[in-house]
């Protein structure tokens, strides 16, 4: 299981144009850029919607199943639909665990306080994009 230092998260807002869904994107990475492959991140993923919360739990990385030769950071994104309110997030890594809240508005979302030192850099995008195809 790999440490915590070595991702990023961000999260966003998507409109998907016909349907009208609002979708919140969590998006991880990795802080590694990799020359051979562009990685996919492995990670365990839960959402419990009564408790609102969320926990992922970091695994490694694996090479994609195309094999296509590309090069970038490893990636992961989930989506998850029409969220609204307070929610917190659990992660896990080999050492860490970290928690955080975040509130969902029609509009962005508001990232709650986080502990100075904490070990994964969280970034909100501001506003609302459009869902590619």
């Amino acid at each position: 299981m790999p440490a915590l230092t070595e991702f990023t998260l961000t999260l966003q807002l998507r409109r998907d144009e016909e349907s009208g869904t609002i979708w919140t994107v969590f998006r991880f990475a990795t802080i590694r850029e990799f020359r051979s492959f562009q990685y996919e991140i492995q990670l365990d993923d839960r959402f419990d919607a009564d408790e609102r919360a969320f926990e992922f739990r970091m695994s490694g990385v694996q090479a994609p199943k195309n094999l296509m030769p590309s090069s970038g950071a490893a990636l992961r994104e989930l989506r998850y639909p029409d969220l609204r309110g307070e929610y917190t997030v659990a992660l896990a890594g080999a050492r860490q665990n970290e928690r955080f809240r975040f509130t969902v508005t029609d509009r962005e979302i508001v990232l709650g306080e986080r502990p100075e030192g904490a070990a994964v850099r969280v970034d909100v995008e501001k506003g609302i994009e459009k869902m590619l195809p």
